[in-house]
């Protein structure tokens, strides 16, 4: 084996390599993942549609977004109005040079309120 070539890996195993494999993977494991599996195309932000929201006109939707400085970010979630623990960005369409951002714990929607 290639650790019995290697001087310096065979007095760091000492002399005795062990050949190990691992076991395939079950149907189980093939089947479900431990993170949440998000297709492409329900990445980004659209607005919830629910009869009352206020913030559904305003939510930009799209699956990128671009900076005042022209730097494109992936948004790599999906959110919508009702999301909690978002990351937000404001853009003021009078300066498009400004953007205010911040973090919410809430849902968006009690951030509407205050």
């Amino acid at each position: 084996p290639i650790l019995d070539k290697n001087t310096s890996l065979s007095k760091a195993v000492g002399g005795r390599s062990i050949l190990a494999y691992g076991q395939p993977p079950n149907p189980k494991q093939i089947l479900t993942h431990t993170k949440l599996q998000i297709s492409n195309t329900d990445k980004g932000t659209k607005p919830c549609h629910k009869h009352r929201c206020q913030l559904c006109p305003h939510i930009y939707s799209g699956n990128t977004i671009t900076g005042p400085n022209n730097v494109t970010y992936n948004i790599k979630g999906n959110f919508t109005c009702s999301s909690t623990n978002v990351i937000y960005a404001i853009f003021c369409q009078q300066c498009p040079s400004a953007l205010y951002d911040g973090q919410i714990g809430q849902s968006t929607k009690t951030f509407r309120r205050t």
